[in-house]
């Protein structure tokens, strides 16, 4: 997928690189929104890869219809996960509904998003309400919250895993 490899070094792009990669970003939501408005989408496909479009947006409402899409691709497929090129759509549904509760300055979930400080050069889950049920983390992240932290200090740290509530204390 295209969107995937164009943010694989995100955090590394320059600003004019982001706004280029913004600006694609924009068409995409826009040709796929009009595609969805035709009523074209009738598949659990579609509404995955319409979700992964939108997943990319730049505003609250972007991250919560693309959690609406990745959800809906999984009710249309009986409630069972819906995988496509190994893509899970429970997965994206808990990786979108996270950035939606933290574009709106809310805890997340599922533990799913990490925010990169490039003054700290850490990549820093974001709050999470510790009270959501583990077992719905398993379910459609995955991971526990633990296994998350140790991910995220595995795959994108030099430094620690740390929690963005816990920097702001310091």
């Amino acid at each position: 997928m295209k969107e995937k490899k164009e943010r694989k070094f995100y955090h590394l792009m320059s600003s004019d690189q982001k706004k280029s990669l913004s600006y694609r970003d924009m068409k995409r939501r826009r040709r796929v929104g009009k595609i969805f408005s035709e009523g074209a989408f009738t598949k659990p496909r579609d509404f995955l890869l319409g979700g992964i479009v939108f997943q990319h947006g730049n505003m609250p409402q972007h991250f919560l219809l693309a959690s609406q899409w990745f959800f809906t691709a999984l009710n249309m497929n009986g409630n069972e996960d819906y995988l496509y090129d190994g893509i899970s759509s429970k997965l994206l549904y808990a990786y979108a509904i996270d950035r939606y509760f933290l574009s709106t300055g809310s805890k997340q979930l599922f533990g799913g998003q990490a925010i990169y400080l490039s003054e700290t050069n850490c990549w820093c889950l974001g709050m999470v309400e510790e009270a959501f049920p583990s077992e719905k983390r398993l379910k459609y992240l995955g991971k526990t919250l633990t296994s998350q932290y140790k991910w995220i200090e595995k795959h994108h740290n030099k430094n620690s895993a740390r929690l963005i509530d816990e920097l702001m204390k310091d």
